[in-house]
């Protein structure tokens, strides 16, 4: 069994926040997780998704690959 084989679809869910103050282009980077070994101090003082954050990633995820490949 590999993983590649049941790969699908992949979607990024972080991007830019509707809120950001510098325009697109001048210089904004994209969001940059930390290394794997890192990654519970960086996220130490983050929530984890609620279940309605997680509903709602699915509902737009859904209906994006819908209007998409229907």
């Amino acid at each position: 069994m590999r993983a590649p084989d049941y790969r699908r679809v992949h979607m990024h869910v972080f991007g830019r926040s509707p809120a950001a103050s510098i325009p697109r282009g001048a210089g904004a980077k994209p969001p940059r997780l930390p290394d794997y070994k890192d990654r519970k101090t960086w996220a130490a003082d983050f929530a984890p998704l609620e279940a309605k954050e997680c509903s709602a990633i699915i509902r737009q995820a859904k209906s994006i690959l819908k209007r998409r490949y229907e």
